[in-house]
């Protein structure tokens, strides 16, 4: 009897730890994939960002981006090549995200090598994140080695080919950054514009830029009012940061309001340093 009783205890161990932990042969679902992200980023917990790592070798998404979104925090040279590699085999493996997120980590890495014109704008595609107030950007065609910029230009074909919005806003700041003539611009304003109801809230607010001004697209202030409070709602700086402006000086059709306009800025720097997180 005690021998049973004590396989009965045995069994009741075993199966109360096959509940708590997940078996190491079964894929990470997304919101697994995200518990190891905060545990490796947060808690510096190796045994969760070996997971990640052995699962994106596997060829699983989740773990992929996840894995991505950790390596794009850091600075150092080993992990941006761990990261290029990583989203390289994605991009290969027919992940348009994944080559649309090396694409702009490849630009990146070209402008930042050279004279050091043209600023970059916007968030990165879940791989880092940035601020801008314009819709100057470090994809510029012909940016660095031909050999880079061409396949950057295929990386964003094959993300914009997939409907990822980001990859649509990038082929748009290409094309602006190339001092295209009227036709151009009406081609990069339909590309923002599908970015922006694609939900990307960087392209939101550079296409709410295109429209204020008339550029490429016929002007239409309410329009762009409502997708800076939407980009603004995304927590994009750079949006609530524009609608802070328009309160100061009553634009956009927008009272005059000095309180709303601090309130703003306070927010639109909550989000900066939320981003820089």
């Amino acid at each position: 009897m005690k021998r049973l009783l004590a396989a009965v205890a045995l069994l009741a161990t075993i199966a109360i730890a096959a509940a708590a932990t997940r078996p190491f042969w079964v894929a990470p679902d997304a919101a697994q994939a995200q518990a190891w992200l905060q545990a490796a980023a947060d808690r510096h917990d190796a045994r969760a960002e070996a997971s990640l790592a052995r699962w994106s070798d596997r060829g699983d998404a989740q773990a992929r981006q996840a894995y991505a979104g950790l390596l794009a925090h850091r600075s150092d040279a080993a992990s941006r090549r761990r990261l290029e590699k990583l989203l390289g085999d994605g991009a290969e493996a027919g992940d348009a995200l994944a080559a649309t997120q090396l694409a702009q980590l490849l630009a990146s890495a070209s402008v930042g090598a050279g004279s050091g014109t043209g600023t970059r704008a916007g968030t990165g595609t879940g791989t880092g994140t940035g601020t801008g107030t314009g819709t100057g950007t470090g994809l510029a065609a012909g940016a660095g080695a031909p050999a880079d910029d061409a396949r950057i230009a295929r990386l964003l074909a094959q993300g914009n080919a997939a409907h990822v919005p980001a990859a649509a806003r990038l082929l748009a700041l290409r094309v602006l950054n190339a001092k295209p003539g009227a036709s151009d611009l009406v081609h990069a304003a339909t590309l923002m514009g599908q970015a922006a109801e694609g939900g990307d809230a960087p392209a939101m607010f550079l296409y709410a830029n295109m429209l204020r001004a008339g550029q490429g697209v016929k002007q239409d202030e309410p329009k762009a009012l409502a997708l800076y409070q939407a980009a603004a709602d995304a927590d994009y700086a750079p949006a609530i940061q524009a609608l802070a402006i328009a309160y100061r000086h009553g634009e956009l059709g927008l009272p005059a309001d000095a309180s709303q306009s601090r309130l703003m800025d306070h927010e639109a720097a909550e989000a900066l340093a939320h981003a820089a997180h």
